[in-house]
């Protein structure tokens, strides 16, 4: 099962301090990788989580899901989280994608618009966002509510993610 909540033993050894639920998000601003859907969103030319979590008015959202994760750590849930922006996108939720690897910008690119997502994702070449958040490993699940609070962090269990998600979505959005 997929728990969400604080990753009290596996982060307390990172070098920066573990996220913990009710924690404020760490603000970060990083280019978009597929940036044609991010402009969609934010009509910007860069994607900052403020944008997202209702400390900008430009795009407030309900619920954030930081989806951090590379193309060998992470890519099989793409498609749930995708089905969960398509479902409840006009309600409130906005997943943001954040690459984390040193790839070529020009290969993540086309992999990404590849995968036709409906949601920006942003490019942490040098893991210095992974890094804020204190994040061991790959991938991992933060979600941020509305107010700019952690409300859970995880990692994906081996259940499908996107049913794991839904009831904490639901909740809430409501």
């Amino acid at each position: 099962m997929f728990v969400l909540g604080l990753l009290c033993a596996q982060l307390a050894g990172a070098a920066i301090a573990a996220p913990t639920v009710g924690d404020p998000a760490r603000l970060f601003s990083l280019p978009a990788v597929n940036e044609a859907e991010a402009r969609v969103l934010v009509q910007r030319e860069r994607v900052g989580l403020a944008d997202f979590v209702g400390l900008d008015p430009v795009h407030p959202a309900q619920v954030v899901v930081l989806f951090f994760f590379n193309r060998s750590l992470g890519a099989e849930h793409l498609g749930g989280l995708a089905r969960l922006q398509r479902r409840h996108g006009d309600r409130g939720l906005q997943t943001l994608g954040v690459f984390s690897a040193a790839d070529d910008l020009g290969d993540v690119a086309a992999w990404i618009e590849a995968q036709g997502l409906g949601f920006p994702v942003v490019r942490d070449h040098h893991g210095i966002v992974k890094s804020r958040y204190g994040l061991p490993k790959l991938p991992m699940i933060i979600v941020v509510d509305g107010q700019g609070s952690l409300h859970a962090v995880g990692l994906p269990g081996e259940a499908e993610l996107e049913a794991e998600l839904e009831p904490m979505i639901e909740d809430l959005l409501d």
